[in-house]
């Protein structure tokens, strides 16, 4: 139990670390749409920090939905334990 308890909070880590390195990359983009033909090399680094952030939230969804999943097994895992210990 302790074992699976130091995964969860790994994997837990993982997803706040996950969120903050997120929102600091989100943070440095440039909210504005750049079109025009002088402007291609802003255009390819849009691009770029785009698929960066679509990429950081397909693994935060899926880091996401393992913590709570893990989560919900340990505290069932947890509950059953207890209850066990009391009969």
């Amino acid at each position: 139990m302790t074992t699976l308890l130091a995964a969860w909070i790994i994997v837990v880590s993982a997803t706040l670390a996950l969120a903050v390195y997120r929102k600091l990359t989100a943070f440095h983009e440039d909210p504005y749409l750049h079109l025009s033909q002088p402007e291609s090399g802003q255009i390819a680094g849009q691009s770029r920090k785009a698929r960066r952030i679509a990429s950081l939230d397909r693994v935060g969804i899926i880091l996401t939905a393992i913590s709570a999943i893990s989560g919900i097994v340990l505290a069932i895992a947890f509950l059953y334990q207890q209850f066990n210990a009391r009969i």
